[in-house]
């Protein structure tokens, strides 16, 4: 149905809808899919998402959420060529994602880092955060971006796809880690630590040179947390 000019519909269960809908595009982006898995909607639906947004593309470019799961706990700078070792069950669906993908032309999967707002550090509201604390006294670090940050990416590579290929998979997010207790620092909010378990992930560090020289993209911790704020003002 179309709602304030917008079209909506089910993806899986009307497909004469999403026909049309990619009939009337330049470009198609896949952002939908499920991070938690209930009853009614298992994580294979994610697979089952990219399989007919990709059926149906009509050989237009499709841009597909992954996620920087699929590289799981290994260690280092993680480029796109890096091998994919998912070890929670949504990064082994994004992989599988990513597969699909693969059989396609023109299709790019964007392996997105944490996202300011959707993540699990800014994405619930809270007393007290607890963060993880090395033997050292650091704290984990992540490839961060902030929403407005990503949405300028989108549409940034939206407007490359159509003057050519894009590169099969792109890391998205702002050059280099932030560290948590650096973003709960500059939104103004206070933490507790406790000793890092053994199964805790140091660094998670999405090498995003591949990204800088399609859509040039900055932001630190600061620049992070001002840009989920501006979000959080117009909610």
């Amino acid at each position: 149905m179309r709602t304030k000019g917008n079209l909506s519909f089910d993806i899986l269960e009307d497909r004469a809808a999403l026909t049309q809908a990619v009939e009337h595009s330049d470009a198609v982006f896949l952002l939908a899919g499920v991070t938690k898995e209930t009853a009614d909607k298992p994580l294979s639906l994610n697979a089952d998402l990219a399989r007919a947004v990709l059926e149906a593309s009509q050989g237009k470019p499709v841009l597909l959420a992954s996620s920087a799961a699929v590289y799981g706990a290994q260690s280092g700078v993680l480029s796109e060529d890096a091998s994919l070792k998912p070890v929670s069950a949504y990064g082994i669906t994004k992989r599988e994602m990513e597969r699909l993908a693969a059989r396609h032309p023109n299709a790019c999967c964007l392996r997105i880092g944490n996202v300011a707002g959707a993540d699990a550090l800014f994405g619930q509201r809270r007393d007290v955060f607890v963060l993880d604390q090395f033997a050292d006294g650091t704290f984990p670090q992540r490839s961060y971006i902030g929403p407005h940050a990503l949405a300028s990416v989108i549409c940034g590579l939206a407007k490359l796809s159509l003057e050519a290929a894009l590169p099969p998979v792109l890391n998205v997010a702002c050059p280099g880690p932030a560290a948590l207790n650096d973003l709960l620092r500059y939104a103004g909010l206070s933490w507790a630590t406790t000793p890092a378990p053994l199964t805790a992930i140091p660094s998670v560090h999405l090498d995003t040179s591949r990204l800088q020289d399609l859509v040039p993209v900055s932001g630190g911790a600061a620049e992070i947390v001002a840009d989920w704020n501006r979000m959080e003002q117009t909610n």
